[in-house]
């Protein structure tokens, strides 16, 4: 076991017990040195049937940026191409699980029984879930995202990568487009000129001094890059322990300085979501992707088991959507890369969820604020435009409905994700919306935040209940709440003062919208009467309160 050190930082302690053979390094985790150690070796033998097994910490320190999940991905990226540098990668998260023994054939199967090499980048697999509460109460199981949206996406370029229960291809990591005889296709597609020509110009060039500037100083890790670029035979070292002097220095974090990781090649940096932008930067190179699911489900993992949970990891994933959208991998942008337009439509509605906030917000507070003032911009009852409303209230609704029960869903779990899809855009897209703007303000940067998955208690996976905290996801939610029970109260008194035709040619809609808004946030409803973790704290009722008084009030002057 080695261990390296920056000249600023002293080396941690390392222990030379035999017996143990890790480094006892400090309880800083942003401020270590690099350590890896072969745990387990396979010698070949017919009745060694475990893989290699190789403990990886890669250096850190405080004043480098480390990117986070898809810094400790390129460090693992180059450390497995060092030690084996295997044709083929497979991405599971800690929480997560192999469940189906068969997982590596069933993927094996796609990637080399594939006509063309193009059409095999990355296999992905459904994220499942073991720990998940019945009937889905916070919406965190995404069984309509993997049973429609990846579904239909595999009949184009292929799914998105999700970021775990993932195979991929090493050449289509490192950035590389498909092989150049995918392109004597007999249907008469010609979907990836560009990436042809870029293969043509590079494959002259790829020597290993070029290599060096774009995979970094290390000559071990551009050879075996280059063996990999060139589809020549692939390279694998007998034993990982005389890689290790060399795993060591790729692990430092200062390697990647000057090369191109995170920017062409590995994982992709600049977003909070690196699994999304690293997929479409292979999908732009011309490659294509398959959704695998078997009838046995190959991975399971964990998924949130609380309120607070859910919404801290939809943020994540939101403002991480609207990094790319706002970068140079922008759907809409770069019309000579090798994807589908279908595939680009797809993934801009991806990275513009966070902007239905901003629809959202206003929707639910136009009817209340109308209701507040008297003036109405819905249809009465009367008005035969009032069938139209009501038709595309049903339609919407009922689809969303016929969804869920088509795939074995429950009208218990459909009104549940329809409450927190609400819930969602008024807090985390809302949120993630205003953090991306800061971003670009340069106000302040965003933050990779780590979604928990409960305490791994048995209660936790029985707790059905929304539970609340004083973060301020939940400040817009309450307001909204806040401002539709005014508005409610106001029209309950028109009605019972007897002014009906009045409710009934001008408000009722208005009524009705805000009385839905009101069922929606139901769990604030009760959080609003409930004491402990089940109610909401009082610095989260008094800022909402104060805000919604304060929108009602500017209202009020305007009118």
């Amino acid at each position: 076991m080695k261990a390296s050190a920056t000249p600023e930082v002293p080396l941690d302690s390392i222990s030379h017990d035999v017996d143990d053979g890790f480094a006892h390094r400090s309880s800083d985790i942003r401020n270590h040195s690099s350590v890896v150690k072969v745990l387990y070796e396979n010698s070949g033998d017919e009745r060694d049937i475990l893989p290699h097994v190789v403990y990886v910490a890669r250096e850190k320190r405080s004043k480098v940026d480390h990117h986070y999940k898809a810094g400790a991905m390129n460090v693992m990226a180059r450390m497995s191409g060092l030690m084996t540098n295997s044709p083929f990668i497979l991405n599971l998260d800690c929480d997560m699980f192999v469940n189906n023994s068969k997982v590596i054939q069933h993927a094996m199967c796609f990637f080399l029984d594939c006509k063309f090499e193009r059409d095999c980048g990355f296999v992905q697999f459904p994220q499942l879930f073991y720990r998940s509460i019945k009937d889905d109460p916070f919406g965190s199981q995404m069984k309509i995202f993997l049973s429609t949206l990846a579904r239909g996406m595999d009949g184009l370029q292929g799914a998105i990568y999700c970021g775990t229960g993932c195979f991929h291809r090493r050449k289509a990591l490192y950035g590389v487009p498909p092989a150049a005889d995918q392109y004597n296709n007999k249907d008469g597609r010609n979907f990836h000129n560009h990436a042809k020509v870029f293969h043509d110009l590079k494959t002259s060039s790829w020597s290993l001094e070029v290599l060096s500037n774009t995979f970094g100083p290390s000559s071990a890790l551009a050879a075996c890059a280059q063996t990999v670029m060139r589809d020549t035979q692939y390279i694998v070292h007998s034993s990982p322990s005389s890689a290790i002097d060399e795993a060591l220095n790729v692990a430092s974090c200062c390697y990647e300085t000057n090369t191109a990781w995170g920017k062409e090649v590995g994982w992709m940096y600049g977003s909070t979501v690196e699994d999304v932008m690293t997929g479409f930067k292979i999908h732009c190179l011309g490659w294509h992707s398959v959704f695998c699911i078997p009838e046995q489900p190959a991975f399971l993992g964990t998924a949130p088991v609380n309120g607070p949970d859910s919404l801290v990891q939809m943020r994540r994933w939101v403002t991480g959507l609207l990094e790319i959208f706002l970068s140079k991998l922008c759907p809409f942008l770069g019309i000579d890369r090798d994807i589908m337009v279908r595939q680009r439509m797809v993934y801009a509605y991806l990275t513009l969820w966070g902007f239905l906030s901003v629809a959202t917000f206003f929707y639910a507070i136009l009817p209340a604020l109308c209701l507040l003032t008297g003036k109405s911009f819905l249809p009465g009852i009367s008005n035969p435009a009032f069938a139209i409303a009501v038709a595309l209230f049903v339609s919407i609704y009922g689809f969303k409905l016929f969804e869920f029960l088509r795939i074995g869903g429950s009208i218990r779990e459909w009104w549940n994700n329809q409450r927190m899809w609400l819930i969602q855009c008024l807090s985390p897209f809302l949120l993630a919306t205003f953090d991306v703007l800061m971003k670009l303000l340069r106000v302040s940067e965003t933050v990779f935040v780590v979604t928990p998955k409960g305490t791994g208690e048995e209660d936790d996976c029985c707790e059905s209940d929304f539970t609340f905290d004083s973060s301020s996801l939940f400040i817009i939610p309450t307001t909204v709440l806040f401002i539709n029970l005014a508005a409610i109260v106001s029209g309950s008194v028109i009605f019972v003062a007897g002014r009906y035709h009045i409710f009934r040619d001008k408000l009722f809609a208005e009524y009705f919208c805000s009385l839905w808004v009101m069922i929606n946030l139901w769990p604030f409803v009760k959080g609003l009467v409930r004491k402990g973790k089940r109610g909401i704290p009082w610095n989260v009722v008094t800022k909402s309160a104060a805000l919604a008084l304060i929108l009602c009030s500017s209202t009020w002057r305007q009118n």
